[in-house]
């Protein structure tokens, strides 16, 4: 398999979900963003529905890989989010932390 020539970085911001593909040369080669809902349980605090942020990320990248028009075999990725599951239903128990 030959070295990917692209990384695909997600962005997931306080009001946002955006998906980049660069190029070797650190170059934006295609773009994608949704908007979702802010939740302010306290003075001070933001929360974000972990569904949202899942539902939103798999649309940014699904749409970025499509308007690059790399492969995904041409694509290296790294990104990271918290948000607890529920044990017993695998279903999530928390609001996603950043």
């Amino acid at each position: 398999m030959s070295t990917p020539q692209h990384v695909l970085a997600i962005d997931q911001g306080t009001t946002s979900t955006r998906a980049i593909v660069f190029d070797a040369k650190a170059r934006a080669v295609a773009i994608a963003r949704r908007e979702f809902e802010q939740h302010y349980p306290a003075s001070g605090w933001v929360e974000h529905d972990a569904e949202d942020i899942w539902r939103d990320t798999l649309a940014t990248v699904r749409e970025v890989i499509e308007r690059s028009g790399v492969g995904v075999a041409g694509i290296a990725a790294l990104a990271a989010s918290t948000a607890a599951l529920a044990s017993s239903t695998v279903a999530l128990a928390t609001e996603a932390i950043e």
